[in-house]
């Protein structure tokens, strides 16, 4: 099967083509493709703040920095690694040249209720995952004592696009979503444009959806962390909410 190409141009097409003010064989002018993409960041960025973020899973690889603990991710300068905000860590590895390295997945709650060495260091064996409005934060519990290679999968918030960013690793729904909420806000903007109940009924349907997907949350069941974090072989089961 093909699979469909999907791009935020196309995305803003399709916007306009919800309001009757596209149609195909005529390019989106450079003026209403400009402002869709205003549009459609600020929706995104008022999203990733809400219960409704638009999501997507992914896997991330970055080196640590021996004697350094916590890691910022974030598209904003300054930030450790360069990434969209994490919401759902499901697992880590570290990796020393050819040996890999499991590391345990714990609420902060139990990080900050339990036992550790501030300034310990060596092979980090637990970590857990903190979110701030704009960035989310790894701490591991041991600091690292070499640059560990340094692999995570997890769930990530999409808050802003470019033009021609491809969009093709955002859930399907979450894309048709996309286009419902923009078309919905550009209406009251453009004269001629068509919005009707049908229309409304449908992305209030949506966001409900969208709202109620259980998967948005960050808890982490500690009974189902890695077993032997220091060990080698399967990567385990986490709970993802």
């Amino acid at each position: 099967m093909t699979l469909l190409t999907r791009t935020s141009n196309q995305l803003i097409e399709g916007a306009f083509k919800i309001l009757s003010l596209y149609t195909e064989d005529r390019a989106l002018g450079n003026n209403r493709m400009t402002e869709g993409l205003f549009y459609l960041n600020a929706l995104l960025s008022n999203y990733a703040s809400s219960p409704s973020k638009i999501a997507y899973d992914s896997e991330l690889t970055f080196n640590l920095v021996p004697n350094q603990r916590s890691y910022t991710l974030s598209k904003a300068p300054g930030a450790d690694v360069d990434s969209e905000r994490l919401v759902t860590l499901k697992f880590i590895r570290l990796k020393n040249n050819d040996i890999f390295y499991n590391v345990d997945i714990t609420k902060d709650s139990l990080y900050f209720n339990g036992v550790g060495y501030e300034n310990y260091t060596g092979l980090p064996s637990k970590c857990f995952l903190q979110n701030s409005p704009g960035f989310s934060t790894i701490t591991f519990f041991e600091k690292p004592d070499i640059a560990y290679g340094c692999t995570i999968k997890g769930k990530f918030v999409l808050a802003s696009v470019e033009l021609n960013q491809s969009l093709s690793i955002v859930p399907d729904y979450y894309y048709l979503f996309l286009e419902s909420a923009l078309a919905r806000t550009l209406a009251s903007r453009y004269k001629g444009s068509t919005w009707d109940a049908n229309d409304e009924a449908q992305y209030q349907e949506m966001l409900k959806s969208l709202t109620n997907i259980s998967d948005m949350s960050i808890v982490a069941d500690p009974g189902a962390l890695l077993s032997g974090g220091n060990g080698y072989g399967t990567l385990g089961d986490f709970y993802s909410g």
